[in-house]
């Protein structure tokens, strides 16, 4: 009896796989500034390898989408993905020729049910942005 239950301890250990971030997320970050309603149409495409993440970051603001890439780390046990120094269009700008970019850093918590896997984070402003630059919320969704 003992056995079969060390057998079936094992089976589990070796097929159960730990929650990865490496995909697809779209979304959509929000101003967080009472009675704004101003928005980015977000995607952030990367792949996981241990705790280190990377990929690319891409927006579409206005007339302009911009992309970037990036790197960050995800924590496993917290599940909490960051991903420092993004640069973002200054929300109240006029010409996204002629812009103003706030530096970001995203920290977002992974949230998987049966219906579907969200990372739910904000782009919080750099320090020497914190009376110019609002932090954005958004909520991604895991494309599949």
């Amino acid at each position: 009896m003992k056995k079969l239950a060390f057998f079936f301890f094992i089976l589990i250990v070796f097929t159960t796989q730990a929650q990865k971030v490496t995909g697809y997320w779209y979304g959509q970050a929000n101003v967080e500034m009472a009675g704004i309603h101003n928005n980015y149409l977000t995607e952030l495409i990367i792949s996981q390898k241990g705790n280190k993440v990377k990929g690319f970051f891409g927006y579409y603001f206005k007339d302009i989408y911009q992309s970037f890439v990036v790197k960050g780390t995800f924590d496993p046990k917290t599940r909490v993905v960051v991903i420092n120094d993004i640069p973002i269009i200054y929300f109240k700008t006029n010409s996204t020729m002629n812009s103003v970019d706030c530096i970001t850093s995203f920290y977002g918590t992974l949230h998987v049910s049966k219906v579907k896997t969200e990372l739910i984070g904000y782009f919080y402003r750099d320090k020497k942005y914190e009376y110019t630059c609002p932090d954005l919320r958004v909520n991604y969704t895991l494309y599949t």
